[in-house]
This record gives C-alpha cells, sequence and structure tokens, in this order.
C-alpha cells in the first residue's frame, strides 16, 4: 500500500524548506529533494543578499516578515546587517525608489555622489552620480538558515527525503494525487506542492497545468585585489539597466555579479566566458579600482521567473490540490519564509489574504 501524506513538497531549496516548516502544522508533510544534500542549486549559489526593495508590490513586504519569523526560529543571527547601497548615474533614478521606499516604509536615505564615494571610496571616478542607502539589507547565511527551517520542520513531525527524484505528479478527475518517483516508488498526498524552481513546470506539464515559469542564468565571480575589501562595506547595486551590476565584500575580495539574464533550461548552469569581459566592462564605468581585480572563481546559478516577474505562490488554477511556490527569481532567499506562511494561510482557509492575491496563479 502506498504511503500516504497531507503534503508532499517538491523541492528542497529555500522555498522547499520553509513551505516544510510551515505545512507541517496542517498535517503530515514530506519534502522530496532530487540531490544528495538540501539547497544544492539555486538556494546555495547565490549571493545570500537581503534587499528589502525591489520592483514588485510583494518583496518588500514579505522580506521584513520573513526576518520577524526567522528571529523566532533562530537565537543566532542569519542576517549580517551590513546595508545595500543602489546607485545611478541618474539622480532621478534614485529620487523614485526613494519615494517607493517610503510608500513601503523600506528605512532608506538618499546620498549624494559624493556621499556615495565616502561609503564606498570603490565608487571614486566612476558614472555613480546619486544611491539610496537600505540599512536593513544585508548578507544572509544560508547554510545557517537552510538547516534552521530544516530543523524546525522535523520538530514539527515532517520528513525529508534526499536523492528522492520525482518523475511527474499524478493526477485523476482532475486532482492531484499524489507523486511518481524514479525508483518506482509512488506516494500518495492530499496536496502537492511543487517548489522545484527551475524544474517546476517540466514537472507539472505532465499533470496538466499551465503555469510556466521561466528559468534565467546569471554569473557570479570572486575577484581578488591587492587591497582587501572593509568586511562591513554595504553590498553596492547599480540599478541604470545596460549598466546593471553588483558587489559586496566575500571572503577577503569581492563576490560580483553582471546581472546578465540568459533564458535556461534547469540543467544548463555552464559558465559563458564572454561575462568575463561584460563584468570588467561594468566595473570600468562604475567601480574602476574593482575592473583591476583577477578572478579567482566564476560560477552560474538558476532564477526561476513567471512572465510578469511576481511570484506564484498558491493553488493552480487547474488541477485541484496542487499549489505552487516559485518565481521567486533571485528573491527567494529575502521572502520565502514569509512567503510559505501565507501558502499556510491558503491551505488552512478558504480565504485568500490581498497579499496573496498578488502572487496567485489564478492571474493567468
Amino acid at each position: 500500500m502506498a504511503e500516504t501524506f497531507d503534503t508532499i513538497v517538491i523541492g528542497g531549496g529555500i522555498a522547499g524548506v520553509s513551505a516544510l516548516a510551515e505545512l507541517a502544522r496542517h498535517g503530515s508533510a514530506l519534502l522530496l529533494e532530487q540531490e544528495p544534500s538540501l539547497a544544492a542549486h539555486a538556494s546555495g549559489r547565490n549571493a545570500a543578499l537581503y534587499r528589502p526593495l525591489e520592483r514588485d508590490e510583494t518583496t518588500a513586504v514579505l522580506a521584513r516578515r520573513s526576518l520577524e519569523i526567522l528571529r523566532t526560529y533562530s537565537a543566532e543571527p542569519i542576517l549580517r546587517p551590513v546595508g545595500m547601497l543602489l546607485v545611478s548615474s541618474d539622480p532621478d533614478v534614485i529620487e523614485a525608489e526613494a519615494d517607493r521606499a517610503g510608500a513601503l516604509e523600506v528605512p532608506h536615505a538618499v546620498f549624494n555622489q559624493s556621499q556615495c564615494g565616502d561609503r564606498v571610496t570603490l565608487l571614486r571616478g566612476g558614472e555613480v552620480r546619486a544611491g539610496l542607502m537600505l540599512p536593513t539589507a544585508g548578507v544572509l547565511d544560508i547554510h545557517r538558515m537552510i538547516t534552521t527551517l530544516a530543523a524546525v520542520a522535523r520538530d514539527r513531525g515532517a520528513e525529508i527525503r534526499r536523492s528522492a527524484q520525482v518523475l511527474g505528479i499524478e493526477a485523476e478527475s482532475g486532482r492531484a494525487r499524489g507523486v511518481r518517483l524514479a525508483d518506482g516508488t509512488h506516494l500518495v498526498a492530499n496536496r502537492v506542492v511543487v517548489a522545484a524552481g527551475a524544474w517546476g513546470s517540466q514537472l507539472a506539464r505532465g499533470c496538466g497545468s499551465r503555469v510556466q515559469l521561466v528559468p534565467e542564468r546569471r554569473h557570479l565571480m570572486l575577484l581578488r585585489s591587492e587591497t582587501p575589501p572593509d568586511p562591513h562595506s554595504p553590498t553596492v547595486w547599480r540599478l541604470d539597466p545596460r549598466r546593471e551590476l553588483y558587489f559586496r565584500p566575500e571572503s577577503g575580495g569581492h563576490l560580483a555579479s553582471p546581472c546578465d539574464a540568459a533564458t535556461a533550461g534547469p540543467h544548463q548552469t555552464i559558465v559563458d566566458p564572454a561575462v568575463l569581459e561584460q563584468l570588467a566592462d561594468k566595473l570600468s564605468q562604475t567601480a574602476p579600482p574593482l575592473a583591476q581585480s583577477r578572478v579567482s572563481q566564476v560560477w552560474a546559478c538558476l532564477r526561476t521567473f513567471a512572465p510578469d516577474r511576481e511570484l506564484v505562490l498558491g493553488a493552480d488554477p487547474a488541477l485541484e490540490n496542487l499549489y505552487w511556490f516559485g518565481g521567486l527569481g533571485g528573491r527567494g532567499m529575502a521572502v520565502a519564509v514569509a512567503a510559505a506562511e501565507a501558502l499556510g494561510t491558503l491551505v488552512a482557509s478558504s480565504k485568500v489574504p490581498e497579499l496573496a492575491l498578488r502572487m496567485s496563479p489564478s492571474r493567468y
């Protein structure tokens, strides 16, 4: 007889473990991860940035709530609040971001060109003319975050199975019934949550779902220079579309990305050498001293988006008992814990909060 669970969560990244910790409150819960370890893909290969202000309507609220929840889960700090400096060559861009920060109640301070250079000396001589300091931003401890959430889930009775590859979601009469594993195992569930990142749409297509999530590849690089950075220096993120990049101190050097984006398949994380030149060019315009740094390591990761770039959270509009937790698009580490709380509310009640409506798969 097949094992039966109230909830099966597919995916062991930040979305999956957050969902498991929350949904374990609502009955038996199982997480299935295809790799031998949790956070093996996007969740473990990103820049660990906590950015409380994005272009969507949900990040600011979810990011703030995520930190509140994490503080109840762990006595050890998960966030290193070094801040983030959003910069631009156009002061009007920063003024617009400041207006958004004010409307969303995100703490901030507007910097002129001189103040930007004083706060981050690498910006001197570059094109930056204004900046917006976000003091509550910072760098997350991904390992502590994942292990904490997994421990909370287990304490609530949930189970985690690694090296468990899901081949498909099983459906019957318009309802998700469970999953089929590569080893031939069939597992039954009252609800199935797709939190599989880049693999999500591929899995769900086989059972009739029409929700589409698109993975995009982005590169990160570790830079070394003669002068080690101040470890307390904020992350710098340039917002200008053709010059967008970010960098922050990491391991005695700088972790940087040219903010490239190319549509990719779930396994397409091979490094494109062209991005090295792309980053060097952008750095020469933004932080000239950093452009001369040596690249000691480079890798690629996948970020998964919905067409409108908003999160996808909630019940599938075509298949009953199938739930989505995806489209995090690089925001997962900042917002997943609070988004999981919203998912728990949807599961436990027929009432849909206004915030959840913005993320609902039914918008498609």
